[in-house]
């Protein structure tokens, strides 16, 4: 049965079908079936002519749309998260074509999507990554996967670090239909570790003058 409607709405909806002229949409309504659940249907209303007493017929269609909402409601959901993700998304075709950026991969790169999109997959790499693009290439076609850090630059020229992750989306036969790319900008992160690293030699380099200094006084004192 239809929801939220009483019998004198039913009675007067159906009442004013009987006017139309044309195919007319009467929305999507939710309806409680039999065993309770609420589903939603798509009702649709055409005229079908006239009997000689004056009587006229319509038809009424009624397609249950709720898994065709439901899954759309779901796309919709997970393209407001790729949106809002911390993290660049591309994703590319089976081919290696780019199809879609989120905000993230265009603020980190100052790329926007209709300079991306429609490119190959190298787009996604500096040109100086020539080789180890190719090392990728080889992984993601022997695991279907890839995971590291690379140097890139973005469209101003400002050279940076990276994180990448790369794997591919299966569909329900496990076949790979799409690449998946999730970029992370590390750039602080490697120079944190690169004075760190500085520091470390740095005190090694010291602590061994101190030795040789100190072994030389102890020399020089026998």
């Amino acid at each position: 049965m239809l929801l939220f409607a009483s019998r004198r709405r039913i009675k007067q909806g159906l009442k004013s079908l009987y006017s139309i002229k044309k195919r007319v949409s009467g929305g999507i309504r939710p309806v409680r079936t039999k065993n309770g659940q609420i589903r939603y249907w798509d009702f649709q209303s055409s005229p079908l002519g006239q009997l000689s007493d004056g009587r006229k017929y319509v038809i009424t269609m009624a397609v249950d749309v709720t898994d065709r909402m439901a899954a759309q409601e779901q796309l919709r959901v997970l393209s407001r998260a790729t949106d809002q993700s911390m993290s660049g998304i591309a994703i590319t075709d089976r081919d290696g074509v780019i199809r879609y950026v989120n905000k993230k991969y265009t603020e980190m790169t100052g790329y926007l999507p209709d300079e991306t999109i429609g490119r190959d997959l190298n787009h996604l790499f500096a040109e100086s990554e020539e080789a180890n693009y190719l090392q990728i290439q080889e992984e993601l076609s022997r695991t279907g996967s890839w995971e590291g850090s690379v140097s890139n630059t973005r469209k101003s020229g400002e050279r940076y670090w990276e994180s990448v992750s790369i794997f591919g989306i299966r569909d329900e036969s496990e076949a790979t239909t799409h690449l998946a790319v999730i970029k992370e900008d590390i750039t602080e992160k490697k120079r944190t570790e690169l004075k760190l690293q500085n520091a470390i030699e740095r005190a090694e380099i010291a602590n061994r003058a101190k030795s040789d200094f100190l072994a030389n006084m102890s020399h020089e004192l026998r």
